[in-house]
């Protein structure tokens, strides 16, 4: 099975492949604004039931772990016009949800979080962004120098 989307070794998405991207997106101001008319609607997502995806994840994580890695598990950065909309409509609550259940994990898997999603936190740019939901290269050199420093040793 190969993916349509290929990454540069820094992680970030290479140009042709970005035409395969949800978005489509021609600019980041449209991508951005077409992103945020999404949350506000609360289209669905399309994706699998949260009970398979939490059994996947966990036993990905198991897997890892018995291969004898520490995974670190990165929050994504989201564009702050679009984080601010999600912060109005109950986010919060679903993110501290999801934070508990990462916290719950951490008690029989070996992981570390990184919390990238606010890219004030990296000292990320709203300007470097490919679309309402991924970073370009210069962004992507900031958070991974972030997330290396904040890996808890599991990336030294």
């Amino acid at each position: 099975c190969r993916a349509p989307i290929r990454y540069h070794a820094d992680g970030s998405i290479t140009p042709r492949a970005q035409r395969f991207l949800p978005e489509r997106a021609q600019s980041l101001a449209r991508a951005v604004e077409e992103k945020v008319a999404r949350v506000r609607a609360n289209l669905p997502s399309g994706r699998v039931a949260p009970y398979a995806r939490r059994m996947y994840f966990e036993r990905t994580l198991a897997f890892m772990n018995a291969h004898g890695a520490r995974p670190v598990i990165v929050i994504n950065p989201i564009h702050p016009a679009v984080l601010a909309v999600l912060k109005k409509d109950g986010f919060a609550a679903r993110r501290a949800a999801a934070l508990e259940y990462l916290n719950r994990l951490q008690r029989r898997l070996d992981f570390v979080v990184v919390e990238c999603e606010d890219i004030g936190t990296w000292g990320g740019s709203t300007d470097d962004f490919l679309n309402a939901t991924h970073i370009n290269s210069r962004n992507m050199k900031r958070m991974l120098e972030y997330v290396v420093a904040h890996s808890d040793g599991a990336l030294a």
